[in-house]
């Protein structure tokens, strides 16, 4: 693709409007603003100029052209290469950056636009389109079951999925917002009566010790069956603060009643939610049991009770543990080192008497040999016997 040229600077007043005071010979480099890599010049006749631009003695130069889809920043210095003053983002065939420019952004502070910057032919572009949007960016909240209050007729829902949180009594509701509730309620009979009642279920918002209530319905309840029955509720929630929804259900008869599923979501605005606040902060709670609350931990270590062993003692400090051992009923090195000698000696005393011992053993095994091989003689004449050893 060609070349479309623009001029860089003013070929007539060039740099001393710029300086003020620039009236000697002088050089010019000249950068692209994206890379600091010296920019390809070109003259009247678009043929290659060098670096650095050489100015007169009046600051002048010849005329200047660059690539007009770029931008540029100057370094003008002094015949003894002194830098004299830059300037920045020069865009071709207008003025210089520099201290007297306006410079400006095009910013989502939110995240709900997209922004994209280009330079084309020396004019900067902003590309504003919505942000992309998916399931992460709204608020939904999916729940399974439900916790009836002690003392109140509130049913607390059980998180089971999504990107909302439950509160102390029901869920948490971002301020100036529309949502739209559904709940499915059950009613079961505790026994069989011939008789029908309305059991009355209340949605409510919670903001601090204000509340509010959105919609209340009356559902036949028929107690001449043991089935159970369920019943819908569904309505459009606003509140211009943060809230808690809440689920009240009240009635005279002997059935008991559950939250069998509640699912509420945000409704759709076309743009997504985005960030500027949007999302609490919450501190993570090491006592917190329920796994749906934000300030749960996953994967918490299990903990385990340090128990002292045998001579070991455990001293707690405000923020350290000390233990240390019970030497006091422990022989010292001087003592094992003469209680070795001890026993060297003793080992020589037995050595000794294992060597006597074989010798007086020798001894018997002889006697006892010549004991075995006497003999008897009779002597005819006395009528006596002799042993002959």
């Amino acid at each position: 693709m060609a070349i479309k040229y623009a001029r860089l600077w003013d070929p007539v007043n060039q740099f001393q409007i710029k300086s003020g005071q620039l009236n000697v010979a002088g050089r010019v480099f000249v950068r692209l603003e994206e890379t600091d890599d010296l920019a390809p010049l070109y003259d009247e006749n678009h043929t290659l100029m060098p670096q650095p631009v050489v100015l007169d003695n009046n600051g002048r130069s010849r005329g200047v052209f660059v690539d007009a889809a770029k931008t540029y920043w100057i370094d003008v210095q002094d015949r003894y290469g002194m830098s004299l003053f830059t300037v920045r983002k020069m865009s071709p065939g207008g003025g210089g950056g520099g201290s007297s420019a306006s410079s400006f952004e095009v910013v989502s502070s939110d995240g709900t636009i997209n922004v994209q910057k280009y330079v084309d032919g020396g004019v900067v572009t902003f590309d504003v389109s919505v942000a992309d949007d998916s399931a992460e960016s709204l608020d939904w909240i999916r729940c399974d079951g439900s916790d009836k209050l002690a003392g109140l007729n509130i049913y607390r829902p059980i998180y089971a999925s999504g990107t909302m949180a439950l509160g102390e009594q029901g869920v948490l509701l971002g301020a100036d917002r529309y949502y739209h509730v559904t709940a499915h309620v059950t009613a079961t009979k505790g026994s069989v009566s011939p008789f029908y009642e309305n059991a009355h279920v209340t949605i409510k918002t919670r903001a601090g010790s204000t509340v509010t209530e959105v919609i209340t319905t009356d559902n036949l309840v028929d107690y001449s069956l043991g089935l159970s029955q369920e019943f819908e509720v569904s309505a459009d929630v606003y509140s211009p603060e943060a809230c808690e929804l809440l689920f009240e259900i009240t009635s005279e008869g002997n059935a008991t009643f559950a939250l069998s599923d509640v699912a509420v979501h945000r409704v759709y605005s076309g743009m997504p939610q985005g960030g500027g606040g949007s999302f609490e902060q919450v501190q993570s709670d090491w006592t917190e049991e329920n796994s749906a609350e934000p300030s749960y931990i996953l994967h918490k270590p299990e903990v385990k009770t340090v128990v002292e062993g045998d001579n070991i003692n455990i001293v707690e400090g405000e923020t350290t543990f000390t233990i240390s051992a019970d030497l006091s009923g422990c022989a010292t090195r001087e003592q094992l080192a003469a209680l070795q000698s001890q026993l060297i000696a003793l080992q020589s005393t037995v050595s000794s008497l294992n060597s006597t011992i074989n010798t007086l053993q020798t001894s018997v095994t002889d006697l006892t040999r010549s004991y075995n091989s006497h003999g008897l003689a009779y002597d005819s004449t006395s009528h006596t016997m002799k042993h002959l050893l």
